[in-house]
Protein backbone atom coordinates (compact mmCIF):
# COMPACT_ATOMS: atom_id res chain seq x y z
CA UNK A 1 0.00 0.00 0.00
CA UNK A 2 1.70 3.30 -1.07
CA UNK A 3 2.12 6.04 2.15
CA UNK A 4 -1.36 7.60 2.47
CA UNK A 5 -2.34 11.09 4.03
CA UNK A 6 -4.31 11.89 7.02
CA UNK A 7 -6.79 12.61 4.74
CA UNK A 8 -6.58 9.38 2.96
CA UNK A 9 -6.55 6.84 6.04
CA UNK A 10 -10.01 9.06 7.48
CA UNK A 11 -11.76 8.64 4.58
CA UNK A 12 -10.34 4.98 4.45
CA UNK A 13 -11.61 4.41 7.95
CA UNK A 14 -15.33 5.85 7.20
CA UNK A 15 -14.94 3.39 4.13
CA UNK A 16 -13.80 0.62 6.19
CA UNK A 17 -16.58 1.18 9.02
CA UNK A 18 -19.59 1.12 6.88
CA UNK A 19 -18.21 -2.11 5.47
CA UNK A 20 -18.08 -3.48 8.94
CA UNK A 21 -14.13 -3.63 8.40
CA UNK A 22 -13.78 -2.30 12.68
CA UNK A 23 -10.38 -3.50 12.82
CA UNK A 24 -9.12 -1.79 9.46
CA UNK A 25 -11.16 1.28 10.44
CA UNK A 26 -9.24 1.35 13.85
CA UNK A 27 -6.24 0.60 12.10
CA UNK A 28 -6.51 3.16 9.29
CA UNK A 29 -7.74 5.98 12.51
CA UNK A 30 -4.62 5.28 14.62
CA UNK A 31 -2.07 5.48 11.82
CA UNK A 32 -4.03 8.55 11.15
CA UNK A 33 -3.61 10.17 14.55
CA UNK A 34 -0.03 8.88 14.33
CA UNK A 35 0.77 11.19 11.48
CA UNK A 36 -1.46 14.01 13.20
CA UNK A 37 0.38 13.82 16.07
CA UNK A 38 3.77 13.84 14.71
CA UNK A 39 2.70 17.21 11.86
CA UNK A 40 1.34 18.81 15.56
CA UNK A 41 4.48 18.28 16.84
CA UNK A 42 6.55 19.54 14.12
CA UNK A 43 4.22 22.63 13.69
CA UNK A 44 5.01 23.33 17.61
CA UNK A 45 8.94 22.96 16.38
CA UNK A 46 8.37 25.74 13.62
CA UNK A 47 6.56 28.19 16.02
CA UNK A 48 9.24 27.48 18.82
CA UNK A 49 12.31 28.54 16.36
CA UNK A 50 10.22 31.03 14.64
CA UNK A 51 9.70 32.64 18.57
CA UNK A 52 13.36 32.28 19.02
CA UNK A 53 14.34 34.34 15.89
CA UNK A 54 12.13 37.03 17.90
CA UNK A 55 13.76 36.68 21.00
CA UNK A 56 10.80 35.58 22.97
CA UNK A 57 13.04 32.82 24.41
CA UNK A 58 10.22 31.86 27.05
CA UNK A 59 7.67 31.87 24.31
CA UNK A 60 9.97 29.51 22.34
CA UNK A 61 10.63 27.11 25.35
CA UNK A 62 7.01 26.91 25.95
CA UNK A 63 6.30 26.02 22.21
CA UNK A 64 8.93 23.56 21.89
CA UNK A 65 7.60 21.55 25.72
CA UNK A 66 4.67 21.35 23.82
CA UNK A 67 6.04 19.93 20.74
CA UNK A 68 8.31 17.72 22.77
CA UNK A 69 5.03 16.28 25.23
CA UNK A 70 3.47 15.30 21.65
CA UNK A 71 6.11 13.79 20.23
CA UNK A 72 6.73 11.65 23.69
CA UNK A 73 3.25 10.42 22.61
CA UNK A 74 3.29 10.18 18.86
CA UNK A 75 6.55 10.64 17.50
CA UNK A 76 9.13 8.82 20.21
CA UNK A 77 12.26 8.69 17.42
CA UNK A 78 12.32 12.59 17.17
CA UNK A 79 14.56 14.70 19.13
CA UNK A 80 13.86 17.81 17.33
CA UNK A 81 11.73 19.14 20.25
CA UNK A 82 13.68 17.49 22.91
CA UNK A 83 16.94 19.30 22.26
CA UNK A 84 15.72 22.70 21.29
CA UNK A 85 13.80 23.20 25.14
CA UNK A 86 17.40 22.42 26.78
CA UNK A 87 18.96 24.94 24.39
CA UNK A 88 15.98 27.85 24.67
CA UNK A 89 16.35 27.31 28.57
CA UNK A 90 20.19 26.87 28.65
CA UNK A 91 19.94 30.60 25.98
CA UNK A 92 17.65 31.72 28.99
CA UNK A 93 19.94 30.77 32.23
CA UNK A 94 23.41 29.64 30.91
CA UNK A 95 24.36 28.53 34.59
CA UNK A 96 20.82 25.86 34.31
CA UNK A 97 23.58 23.53 32.69
CA UNK A 98 26.15 23.37 35.26
CA UNK A 99 23.34 24.30 38.21
CA UNK A 100 19.67 22.86 37.12
CA UNK A 101 17.77 24.47 40.31
CA UNK A 102 19.42 28.09 38.78
CA UNK A 103 15.81 27.16 36.07
CA UNK A 104 13.23 27.38 38.97
CA UNK A 105 14.19 30.87 38.92
CA UNK A 106 11.80 30.94 35.78
CA UNK A 107 8.27 30.54 36.77
CA UNK A 108 6.81 30.77 33.60
CA UNK A 109 8.42 27.44 32.42
CA UNK A 110 8.18 24.04 33.89
CA UNK A 111 11.39 23.19 35.45
CA UNK A 112 13.42 21.03 33.66
CA UNK A 113 17.05 19.33 34.94
CA UNK A 114 18.51 20.84 32.01
CA UNK A 115 22.25 18.58 32.38
CA UNK A 116 20.38 15.42 33.38
CA UNK A 117 18.01 15.53 30.42
CA UNK A 118 20.59 16.39 27.81
CA UNK A 119 22.57 13.30 29.22
CA UNK A 120 19.65 11.18 28.65
CA UNK A 121 19.24 12.69 25.23
CA UNK A 122 22.67 12.02 24.05
CA UNK A 123 22.51 8.18 25.27
CA UNK A 124 19.59 7.94 23.04
CA UNK A 125 20.56 9.84 20.01
CA UNK A 126 24.11 7.69 20.34
CA UNK A 127 21.30 4.44 20.17
CA UNK A 128 19.33 5.82 17.38
CA UNK A 129 21.98 7.30 15.20
CA UNK A 130 23.35 3.55 14.90
CA UNK A 131 19.97 1.62 14.44
CA UNK A 132 16.65 3.22 14.34
CA UNK A 133 17.81 7.05 12.69
CA UNK A 134 21.38 5.68 10.90
CA UNK A 135 21.25 7.22 7.69
CA UNK A 136 19.02 10.70 9.58
CA UNK A 137 21.52 13.68 9.53
CA UNK A 138 19.36 15.51 11.67
CA UNK A 139 19.95 12.44 14.27
CA UNK A 140 24.22 13.01 13.95
CA UNK A 141 23.36 16.67 13.86
CA UNK A 142 21.20 16.87 17.07
CA UNK A 143 24.22 14.02 18.49
CA UNK A 144 26.66 16.56 18.07
CA UNK A 145 25.18 19.42 19.66
CA UNK A 146 23.52 17.33 22.56
CA UNK A 147 27.47 16.24 22.76
CA UNK A 148 28.74 19.45 22.82
CA UNK A 149 26.74 20.73 25.61
CA UNK A 150 27.68 17.60 27.35
CA UNK A 151 31.48 18.96 26.92
CA UNK A 152 31.85 15.44 25.33
CA UNK A 153 34.45 16.28 22.51
CA UNK A 154 34.73 13.20 21.19
CA UNK A 155 31.40 12.29 20.85
CA UNK A 156 30.77 15.96 18.90
CA UNK A 157 33.56 15.00 16.55
CA UNK A 158 32.23 12.03 15.49
CA UNK A 159 28.66 12.75 15.20
CA UNK A 160 29.74 16.03 13.35
CA UNK A 161 31.67 13.63 10.61
CA UNK A 162 28.55 11.30 10.70
CA UNK A 163 26.67 14.49 9.81
CA UNK A 164 29.39 15.57 7.21
CA UNK A 165 28.82 12.12 5.63
CA UNK A 166 25.34 12.19 4.97
CA UNK A 167 25.56 15.02 2.64
CA UNK A 168 23.45 17.52 4.95
CA UNK A 169 21.52 20.23 3.31
CA UNK A 170 22.41 23.68 3.39
CA UNK A 171 19.61 24.51 5.45
CA UNK A 172 20.62 21.98 7.94
CA UNK A 173 23.54 23.54 8.33
CA UNK A 174 22.94 27.06 8.32
CA UNK A 175 20.22 25.92 10.99
CA UNK A 176 23.07 24.12 13.44
CA UNK A 177 25.68 27.24 12.65
CA UNK A 178 22.95 29.67 14.01
CA UNK A 179 22.22 27.90 17.29
CA UNK A 180 25.86 27.44 18.02
CA UNK A 181 26.36 31.39 16.99
CA UNK A 182 23.53 31.83 19.91
CA UNK A 183 25.35 29.68 22.31
CA UNK A 184 28.64 30.63 21.55
CA UNK A 185 27.73 34.25 22.95
CA UNK A 186 27.13 32.58 26.71
CA UNK A 187 29.15 32.25 29.61
CA UNK A 188 29.22 27.87 29.63
CA UNK A 189 32.05 25.53 30.44
CA UNK A 190 31.28 23.50 27.00
CA UNK A 191 32.53 26.96 25.04
CA UNK A 192 35.11 24.79 23.50
CA UNK A 193 32.92 22.09 22.31
CA UNK A 194 30.48 24.42 21.01
CA UNK A 195 33.26 26.01 18.90
CA UNK A 196 35.08 22.89 17.61
CA UNK A 197 31.46 21.82 16.29
CA UNK A 198 31.28 25.29 14.65
CA UNK A 199 34.50 24.99 12.83
CA UNK A 200 33.74 21.20 12.03
CA UNK A 201 30.59 22.37 9.99
CA UNK A 202 31.94 25.52 8.82
CA UNK A 203 33.59 23.23 6.62
CA UNK A 204 30.41 21.63 4.88
CA UNK A 205 29.34 24.80 3.87
CA UNK A 206 29.67 25.94 0.02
Amino acid sequence: MPNLTGADLKKLAKEQRQQGLFDGAIDSLQQAIDLAGAELADLHGILGGTLADQRDLVAAAKAYDDGFKVDSRYNPLSSYNALNRLVMRIRLIPGALTQPELMRKESRLDFVDVPYELALLQAKLERHVEHERSHDFWAAGDLALAAALNGSLEVTRKAAERFSRSSPPEFAITAYRRTLAALGELDIPCKQAINSLDTLLAANEN
